[in-house]
Order: C-alpha cells, then structure tokens, then sequence
C-alpha cells in the first residue's frame, strides 16, 4: 500500500535549500562535498557551510586556529620555516602547505 506524503522545500535564514518530508524538521539539501572545497578568509561561511577545510595564509595565525577551533581542517598555505611555532602546544593548522617540501625543517616539522 502507498502512502501520501508532503515534501517541502524552502530557504533558510542563510539562504540554502531546506528540505523535509511530511511534519519533519526541515534539514539542508547536501550535495556530496569535493575534496579540497574549501573556505578562505574572508569568505562567508554560509555559502560554504559543508566545506570540511579551511585555507589561509600561514601568516594568519588566528584565522586558521579559529577555523580549526570549529571543526574544519586548517591549510596554511605559503608555510615557511619563519611559520614554525616555538611548541607543538602553538600548532593551528593541520596542513602546512609549502613551497619547499623536500627542505629538512620541512621534513622534521611534518614528523
């Protein structure tokens, strides 16, 4: 036997596409994500709201350990030994991004 069932479909306050079915809560419409989607400073983070990475210049210490903060995989990008933190405790980004890949300060800071 089949039922009948209501589906609704509307934005949300950021703007997405919610959807739901009969009395349920209304959830976003998720579209499978792409790796390495990610969402840089000073983007709006209701445009990228499924975005798992976060990117940014390896100067812009407190973006990425706020991003980090949040859930989202930090990038920092143009990393440099100069970018090096004085303790593992100062780590904010998961993912030194570099010019220099093969240099030995390199190699010892990804260890």
């Amino acid at each position: 036997m089949m039922g009948t069932h209501t589906v609704r479909v509307a934005l949300d306050e950021f703007g997405a596409i919610g959807s739901s079915i009969d009395d349920g809560a209304s959830l976003p419409v998720r579209f499978r994500q792409i790796l390495f989607v990610e969402r840089q400073k000073g983007e709006d983070p209701k445009l990228f709201r499924d975005a798992p990475f976060f990117g940014a210049g390896s100067a812009n210490r407190l973006d990425l350990t706020e991003a980090r903060k949040s859930g989202l995989v930090a990038r920092a990008w143009g990393f440099a030994e100069l970018d090096r933190p004085a303790s593992v405790d100062e780590h904010c980004e998961n993912f030194a991004a570099t010019d220099t890949p093969l240099t030995p300060w390199y190699q010892k800071y990804v260890d």
